[in-house]
């Protein structure tokens, strides 16, 4: 019962963090588009860190996996 619950607690995560940034990257474009500025260099950390932060979920569940 609390694996299942530690999962579904996972995904409800992963799913918050994919929503905040996804409002972060339309906020800068939408920023950039209407003071017709390029503050699109904003995204870049944001593009790096996202499939880290994916690679670095699929190895700890690996990890997890293998502990037990």
């Amino acid at each position: 019962m609390l694996y299942r619950y530690a999962v579904f607690s996972r995904k409800h995560n992963t799913f918050h963090i994919l929503l905040l940034f996804t409002i972060l990257i339309i906020s800068f474009i939408h920023l950039s588009v209407l003071l017709e500025t390029d503050n699109t260099w904003l995204l870049g950390p944001m593009v790096i860190y996202l499939p880290i932060f994916f690679l670095w979920r699929k190895v700890s569940v690996l990890r997890s996996r293998i502990a037990d």
